[in-house]
């Protein structure tokens, strides 16, 4: 199965073997959970009783990037960032920041190696984090860097970090 990942070319997600635990020649179209989260479909055969199987594929977090090349992405709400390891990003303007394996698109875990620790966000809900170690709602200044600056919505401040 593949999907267009950023107009520029295709993305396998899947690649169906068939038997019961899989299915095999996928059919027709995917429908898209509500929450943006999750790919369902249908193929022709598979599943125990050989006669299909309801799938579901839960997307990565930066689903819907931009190739840039170079090993550039971006997106639309996060902007620029590059992959360094394994799961973390170096970000132009969060620097080095470690991606939650699980997260989706709706539900984003970042620890955020400048000194913010925890932070959720999701596709929707950014700029507006929600950083664990303060127990606090922020509010990223888009374009500020060294220092970042946040407003630390539960407090009723402006923080730099």
């Amino acid at each position: 199965m593949e999907t267009e990942a950023s107009g520029t070319g295709y993305e396998v997600l899947h690649s169906f073997l068939g038997g019961s635990g899989d299915g095999s020649q996928p059919e027709g179209s995917l429908t898209l959970s509500a929450d943006g989260t999750t790919l369902y479909g249908l193929p022709t055969y598979g599943g125990s009783s050989g006669d299909g199987v309801v799938f579901a594929l839960t997307l990565p977090w930066d689903t819907g990037f931009q190739d840039l090349g170079s090993g550039w992405h971006w997106l639309a709400w996060f902007g620029d960032y590059t992959y360094v390891g394994a799961n973390w990003i170096w970000q132009p303007t969060f620097g080095y920041e470690y991606v939650w394996p699980a997260s989706t698109p709706s539900n984003i875990f970042f620890y955020d190696s400048a000194g913010l620790g925890w932070l959720w966000t999701s596709s929707t809900t950014y700029p507006y984090l929600y950083c664990f170690s303060e127990s606090a709602w922020l509010w990223y200044e888009q374009g500020t860097s060294s220092p970042r600056w946040f407003n630390n919505l539960t407090a009723g401040r402006w923080e730099q970090h």
